[in-house]
């Protein structure tokens, strides 16, 4: 288990206060959000860190860790995803094409 996680059932911010929430709290912000509720695993420890001051981290009895992510950044992600077509491969083409090339963004 990362140290941020193993650890954050007893984090507290520099005043004392509690800087993580239950995991029983997860599915009704979910729900009052509408964004996206991930594996602490899956975050940088600076989106860690940001998610705990934001009061948007939660964890289960076991200790694991789950992030609230807002619904721009799932908006966001659904739209990347939409929009990013595949290149032609090489064997259609002969050569390959950087997705930059083929119309993608990036």
């Amino acid at each position: 288990m990362p140290p941020l996680v193993a650890n954050a059932l007893e984090s507290t911010d520099a005043e004392g206060a509690d800087m993580t929430r239950n995991i029983t709290e997860a599915i009704p912000a979910l729900l009052a959000e509408g964004g996206a509720l991930v594996t602490s695993s899956a975050c940088s420890p600076m989106e860690l860190a940001i998610a705990r001051t934001e009061d948007r981290f939660f964890v289960d009895a076991d200790g694991c860790g789950f992030v609230l992510r807002y619904r721009q950044w799932r908006e966001h992600a659904e739209r990347a995803i939409a929009n990013q077509g595949m290149p032609p491969s090489l064997e259609e083409t002969g050569e390959f094409v950087p997705p930059a090339e083929h119309g993608g963004e990036g």
